[in-house]
């Protein structure tokens, strides 16, 4: 009687666990395709204004370079990638667009730190 009612228990838990896996993996796809429609409507030749009409402000940007400003954007942890939009000194065009390799173990504030 104990054994019927374990068991049952433990089906149930296995039932649940594999339902909610399932349910995070939708999620997951489904912000993997938000994003990866959203960038792909950056071009280069956009403006600030437009990029930013468009995704957003950046998560940070890095104005130190002597040839780029870069806007860097945070993205889902799923992503192995960082998209980045330079632009050249002193202008508000886009020059280039691309997703930059991260190391995605490491959190975004680790990445500011080390200058990336």
């Amino acid at each position: 009687m104990k054994h019927k009612k374990l068991t049952k228990i433990v089906l149930v838990l296995v039932i649940s666990i594999m339902v909610f896996v399932i349910i995070g993996i939708v999620i997951h796809r489904k912000r993997a395709y938000y994003y990866e429609d959203l960038f792909s409507r950056i071009t280069p030749g956009m403006s600030k204004k437009e990029i930013v009409a468009i995704i957003g402000e950046p998560a940070y940007a890095d104005t130190s370079g002597s040839e780029y400003d870069i806007w860097y954007y945070d993205v889902p942890s799923l992503f192995s990638e960082m998209p980045s939009c330079y632009f050249e000194k002193k202008d508000s065009v886009l020059a280039r667009f691309w997703w930059e390799n991260i190391d995605i173990s490491l959190p975004i504030d680790s990445m500011r730190i080390l200058g990336r």
